[in-house]
């Protein structure tokens, strides 16, 4: 799962940046979709990415919290 959503990331923000270079300089398309999409791609990545290591690591501890029981 980790790996999907990071190659998804790696693919969006390759073809944004490729997209914004051929719109011209990026303080100019500040306003524009494109940068919008860029943006909120980002901060969907980093959420996601927050959420699926807090899962694997509550994961571990759960497992290590059970076999230490018996």
């Amino acid at each position: 799962m980790i790996a999907f959503e990071t190659s998804v990331a790696c693919l969006t923000t390759i073809r944004t940046v490729q997209a914004l270079r051929a719109g011209g300089p990026w303080k100019s398309q500040r306003h524009r979709l494109m940068f919008l999409i860029f943006e909120e791609g980002v901060l969907y990545f980093c959420v996601v990415s927050v959420l699926t290591t807090a899962s694997v690591i509550l994961d571990i501890v759960s497992l290590v919290w059970r076999l230490m029981s018996y």
